[in-house]
């Protein structure tokens, strides 16, 4: 006969720099920005698993979290558990014991709930208290720009070369007018053609795209 383990996570506490925000699961395990393997709905507020002798385990889908802590209540029964991390973290407890176990797990990707051990039929768990962080993202540097040929006639092309780094940006963008102004079209390479009117324009170039934030850009009169 399977034994079911009903947790109880009332809440994930998510905490950083910008905000504090209560996770709570009113439709099973599903969170933004977190995976659930192993669980599934056990109503409003809970989630469970049908199985003690399998792990379910919890995952941020990209960066990294700090687990602090989480809290458990006797329910049903003593099981002894283990939760692990993917850092080699191990931490033991009995659930029928109430209180607040303190992990302070840090650069965490994924934890896992596991029975190593006693025959209760469930086990109550809530509170559980992290930090999380986003994925470490690098601004481009701020481009030198030249062109080619040095003296373009009226009505003719030219090549803007960019030299700078895009780190984790994904692309050059080139504008006229401003800085994020007219959009004249963006490159992954170092190099883009223009077509300047006469007498000259200004092209105005920054990375953009991805995790960065658009910042100040590079400039060159053609």
């Amino acid at each position: 006969m399977k034994k079911l383990l009903l947790i109880s996570l009332a809440a994930f506490v998510y905490l950083n720099a910008a905000a504090q925000q209560t996770m709570t699961f009113n439709s099973g395990p599903a969170e933004t920005g977190f995976s659930f393997s192993g669980w599934a709905s056990g109503g409003t507020g809970t989630i469970w698993l049908g199985n003690l002798a399998s792990p379910a385990s919890v995952s941020i889908n990209s960066g990294t979290w700090d687990f602090t802590s989480f809290t458990v209540a006797p329910f049903g029964g003593a099981n002894n558990m283990r939760v692990t991390s993917n850092k080699g973290d191990s931490y033991d407890y009995s659930d029928n014991t109430a209180g607040v176990h303190t992990l302070n797990w840090t650069g965490v990707t994924s934890v896992t709930f596991t029975r190593i051990s006693g025959s209760g039929g469930a086990s109550d768990h809530d509170n559980f208290i992290y930090t999380s962080y986003a994925p470490s993202c690098t601004d481009p540097s701020i481009p030198t720009v030249t062109y080619s040929p040095g003296t373009v006639c009226n009505g003719n092309t030219a090549t803007l070369n960019i030299s700078g780094t895009l780190n984790d940006a994904t692309a050059w963008h080139v504008y006229s007018g401003s800085c994020g102004g007219t959009s004249v079209g963006s490159t992954a390479t170092s190099s883009i053609t223009v077509s300047p009117s006469s007498p000259s324009t200004t092209y105005y170039i920054r990375g953009q795209g991805g995790c960065v934030v658009p910042g100040s850009c590079g400039s060159v009169v053609v």
